[in-house]
């Protein structure tokens, strides 16, 4: 991804940066005139109902499952309350919706960008090295997004404040940026997206007929009219080149058959794996930002995701009942207040975008994107201003005395104490993901000692960050079982026990960080522990393919066949999931077929322990599940793993 986005660590401390310059901009324009008093009375309103959410997110830091993630959600609910803050401090109200709308054309521009010139780059670049696959079947633009569909939520969400100011306002350069931003939604291929921007143009149709607004009509029209024909020049365009895999998705999702139904099957399942995780722990969730650690122990074994797809499940299975209670408070207080304000025309559009950006949250996870939260709490804002704050104010009041002054001060000083404490949390956060990509590079390299040092370096810059410890252990695990030297074995010995204590004492339920634990104590020889955590990774992520072959081969080189046998079986209800959904663990479906194959060997049922491993061969040879994917980074030659199970059928014959 280093090639098609920039880094996060640029973008979210620039951003950080850039609002702290706007909020003490603005409050020292605001404090040599006099006009805080005003803009104070109307972000209390927004804080009253916001404080509530805000805080319930803060609280589930006591309980949460995962610790990081829980504080980058509450970091970006304060780059949302900052962004609030600033917006309503500002008499350029309407500058800064402009802005929205600029910035999500330029978005659409690079999505254009990237799929004509980008991708098929990048195509040519890696033609027949490792990341050629990914480059090949990546053919839908993102932008800066971290998935298509959430792009093209994002585009819906703004287009009714780009046709007012393209429309209503008939400003040309935004009219220009409404057709990007339409184009842009079609490029995503997101139905929702397309669906919502649809309605919203019918019912703007049906609006502007009954205002009898014929020029209106007309100039919308030819703004779809011109987003088409520029969508299908470009699609014309990719289709002759090497990519056309954008071509061929938009064609296959216009059309709508029975294996277009998967998705919202796909869809369906997710939301009922996260009920079950909701229904686990309906009061309080697992904790803000942690959906995926709670979600893995009632995955079925289907298509793996961090998220829940919707934020209506979202907020249940993060923050139960009581976080859902404390964000339909800000719902309420949003649509109470804003039935005053629909009588003003800008306010129409601002409700219908927030609106759109509900809508698209409550069928995907937008919400789980920045951009989309932030948007959402400034845009929905607006709400909570008085209906003269709408306008620009000329008149300029009486100057505050100095007590008053120093009284309204209170909230700007806060809140850059705030964003100052976000900018350094984000800052390490970034550069120990920054030094564990470098790592990882430095490990497949194999310059192995130097990816070792690089992680203890992340875990350093931000010891809440687990995968730095994962990967650190990982590698002083696999130094000490191949070194030979008893002195320097003794030493490695002797770290690897220092972190596994330092690991021990996490307090986040992750099941990878006890699997870790686990599959290090059995190198160290201390079986009862070593059963203990990959006992304890299995309950946290049952349905992992992974773990109970770890967990099947554990008992097995001990001679509890019993065990071994009880592990297999637990396994089987999950293989026709792994084959229907394409989940790529066919490698470990594999391994437990030919441990199984063994178990029987060595119980003296020799038919059965054949009849095993030709069907496993049989599997393989056939494709019967996904063995290999450049996205997971794991990568089995086929024809070796045919030649492997081949010998085992011939070994056992003799």
């Amino acid at each position: 991804m280093f090639y098609i986005t920039i880094d996060k660590f640029w973008i979210e401390t620039t951003f950080i940066l850039f609002m702290l310059f706007s909020i003490l901009g603005e409050y020292k324009k605001k404090e040599e005139w006099g006009y805080l008093e005003e803009d104070s009375k109307n972000s209390k309103v927004f804080f009253i109902f916001f404080m509530p959410f805000f805080l319930w997110n803060a609280l589930s830091l006591i309980w949460s499952w995962n610790t990081l993630s829980t504080l980058n959600e509450l970091n970006v609910l304060v780059w949302s309350l900052a962004s609030v803050y600033t917006f309503s401090i500002t008499d350029r109200k309407e500058t800064a919706l402009k802005a929205i709308v600029l910035g999500a054309a330029v978005l659409g521009i690079c999505a254009i960008i990237q799929s004509m010139v980008l991708f098929p780059k990048l195509i040519e670049t890696f033609k027949g090295k490792r990341f050629a696959e990914i480059a090949s079947i990546q053919s839908i633009p993102f932008a800066t997004f971290l998935y298509h569909n959430v792009f093209g939520g994002y585009m819906s969400f703004v287009l009714p404040l780009a046709v007012y100011f393209g429309i209503y306002k008939k400003k040309a350069l935004f009219e220009i940026a409404t057709v990007f931003i339409l184009a842009a939604t079609i490029l995503s291929t997101s139905r929702i997206a397309m669906g919502i921007s649809f309605l919203f143009l019918m019912g703007l149709i049906v609006f502007l007929i009954k205002e009898k607004k014929v020029k209106s009509i007309l100039h919308l029209f030819v703004i779809v009219v011109i987003s088409i024909i520029l969508v299908s020049i470009l699609l014309k365009t990719i289709k002759e080149g090497e990519s056309g895999g954008l071509t061929k998705e938009l064609g296959k999702k216009a059309n709508i058959t029975k294996s277009e139904i998967k998705t919202l099957n796909t869809r369906t399942e997710i939301w009922k794996n996260a009920f079950m995780a909701f229904i686990a722990h309906p009061a309080a969730g697992v904790g803000a930002g942690a959906t995926e650690f709670g979600y893995r122990k009632y995955f079925n074994g289907g298509i793996y995701t961090r998220y829940t797809h919707s934020l209506f499940f979202k907020i249940l299975v993060e923050l139960g009942l009581i976080g859902l209670a404390s964000f339909l408070i800000y719902l309420t207080g949003y649509f109470y207040f804003s039935k005053k304000r629909l009588d003003n025309y800008q306010y129409r559009f601002i409700f219908t975008s927030v609106l759109c950006g509900i809508t698209f949250g409550l069928m995907d996870f937008s919400f789980d994107m920045p951009a989309h939260t932030i948007t959402f709490f400034v845009l929905s804002s607006m709400a909570f201003s008085e209906k003269k704050a709408l306008e620009f104010r000329q008149e300029k009041p009486e100057r505050l005395i100095v007590i008053h002054r120093l009284s309204k001060s209170i909230p700007v000083i806060l809140i850059t104490i705030i964003l100052l404490a976000s900018f350094m949390f984000t800052a390490r956060v970034c550069l120990a993901r920054k030094s564990i990509e470098i790592a990882g590079v430095l490990e497949e390299n194999g310059f192995i000692v130097d990816a070792y040092h690089t992680y203890n370096g992340a875990i350093k810059e931000m010891p809440l960050d687990n995968e730095g410890y994962i990967k650190s252990i990982s590698i002083l695990k696999r130094l000490y079982e191949n070194e030979s030297d008893v002195i320097k074995k003794e030493i490695l010995k002797k770290t690897l026990l220092s972190i596994l204590k330092q690991m021990e004492k996490i307090k986040d339920t992750d099941s990878q960080i006890y699997f870790t634990i686990g599959l290090c104590y059995e190198t160290l020889d201390n079986e009862k522990k070593a059963e203990y955590y990959l006992l304890k990774a299995i309950l946290y992520y049952p349905s992992s393919a992974h773990y109970i072959s770890e967990m099947v081969r554990f008992y097995l080189v001990r001679g509890e066949l019993e065990k071994a046998n009880m592990w297999v079986q637990a396994a089987k209800p999950y293989f026709d999931i792994y084959r229907s959904s394409k989940n790529p663990v066919g490698f470990y479906v594999c391994k437990i077929r030919d441990m199984e194959a063994e178990i029987e060997f060595i119980k003296g049922n020799k038919i059965k322990s054949l009849s095993i491993l030709n069907e496993n061969l049989l599997d393989v040879i056939n494709d019967k599940y996904i063995i290999s994917n450049v996205k997971t980074g794991l990568i089995i030659p086929k024809d070796r793993l045919i030649a492997y199970l081949k010998g085992r059928v011939d070994r056992f014959k003799q």
